[in-house]
């Protein structure tokens, strides 16, 4: 809630990922949302396509489905080396 994103789900951060700061604002995601709340004010409509590369634990593409919705298209992934490493329900 730190940017404005509300949003109900589970997210589980485990030991094989890299976890969240204790300050949100310390954390690079913040910086990443904020990002995004720059672009979407300037280029809400247009954004159609987006690509989220190492993910990780999938706030950030959450959000962005928040902060973008004319969204029609998403590409996602990660580099996982343990099928126990992230768990996302949305």
């Amino acid at each position: 809630r730190a940017v404005g994103i509300n949003h109900s789900g589970q997210i589980q951060v485990t030991e094989y990922m890299s976890g969240l700061e204790p300050n949100p604002k310390d954390d690079w995601l913040y910086l990443a949302l904020r990002a995004f709340q720059s672009v979407a004010a300037e280029r809400r409509p247009e954004i159609r396509k987006a690509a989220f590369i190492g993910t990780g634990n999938g706030i950030d593409v959450i959000a962005a489905l928040n902060i973008f919705p004319s969204l029609q298209d998403i590409y996602v992934n990660d580099l996982l080396f343990n099928d126990k490493a992230s768990s996302l329900t949305i």
